[in-house]
């Protein structure tokens, strides 16, 4: 059983998913940052503003992130590129706890003058027990995440990390069914950031030629998370998914013995698709 399935099972065992999405903070990168004091996660359950969604199945876990930086604190004021780091870290983390768990997620950040009496509110909170040690055990072990400070993943980005632990579920998964995924995806789930596939992508399995085609729809946060990277701020929205194309996938190929046969995007409606066959070499 891989790390997804095992997660999953975790998923339709507990109701309440606090304990796993802890798990999976505590394994991230975020507790490095010196302006980091903290996070509380909401279930939908406990959200004070949770008339405003229509449908109750769907209202998301609230992770509020908590950082210095109020009017008396150290990090004040608060500086373009403080804010800007701010908004990458929590963008980061969201890429990273979605790359696991099917559920939605919101995250918003908030200030304090110092992290004196927070003492990483998450963990004060939230007493660590045997199932969120394993999950953090399981995630340090056999996930690529944990693995970018090495050689090999070093030059790769969170996004391109959680791209490659996608095709790595969607290759076990096809091993398990071979029917898997053979029909081409629903655009519009591509493009729908609340009940469309998850992270946007969709891999289209034709192995029996040697292929996958990965499509990946490109919304509004995707944009934004895209922004902040200075090599994209000048670039146009066919400029960036070009680049990422041409500059990131050959990369992510590489990982699974593979080579980019071809590309391309296009607009549905109001947001990109882009598409990338993979082909085995």
């Amino acid at each position: 059983m891989n790390l997804q399935e095992s997660i999953r099972r975790i998923l339709r065992e507990e109701k309440d998913h606090t304990k796993l999405i802890k798990g999976i903070i505590d394994s991230s990168d975020i507790f490095d940052y010196k302006h980091f004091c903290g996070v509380d996660i909401i279930t939908p359950e406990e959200r004070s503003d949770r008339h405003n969604y229509f449908n109750k199945d769907k209202i998301p876990y609230l992770i509020k992130v908590y950082y210095v930086g109020g009017p008396n604190s150290k990090a004040w004021p608060r500086t373009q590129a403080i804010q800007n780091k701010e908004l990458y870290l929590m963008d980061e983390l969201l890429e990273y706890i979605k790359s696991f768990v099917p559920f939605n997620i919101e995250m918003m950040g908030s200030h304090v003058n110092s992290c004196d009496g927070y003492d990483k509110l998450m963990k004060r909170k939230y007493t660590t027990d045997d199932l969120q040690e394993s999950i953090k055990k399981v995630l340090r072990e056999e996930t690529r995440f944990n693995k970018m400070g090495e050689e090999k993943y070093k030059f790769c980005s969170m996004s391109d990390i959680t791209r490659m632990e996608l095709i790595d579920t969607f290759l076990t998964n096809t091993e398990e069914d071979p029917q898997f995924n053979l029909e081409e995806p629903d655009y519009d789930m591509l493009i729908d950031d609340w009940d469309g596939y998850e992270d946007q992508v969709y891999i289209q399995n034709k192995l029996d030629e040697g292929r996958i085609i990965f499509y990946e729809g490109w919304v509004d946060n995707c944009w934004k998370a895209i922004k902040i990277k200075p090599e994209y701020k000048r670039m146009n929205k066919k400029e960036v998914i070009e680049s990422i194309i041409t500059k990131r996938f050959p990369r992510i190929a590489e990982e699974f013995n593979m080579v980019i046969d071809d590309y391309g995007y296009f607009n549905n409606e109001t947001e990109y698709i882009m598409y990338v066959i993979l082909k085995k070499i």
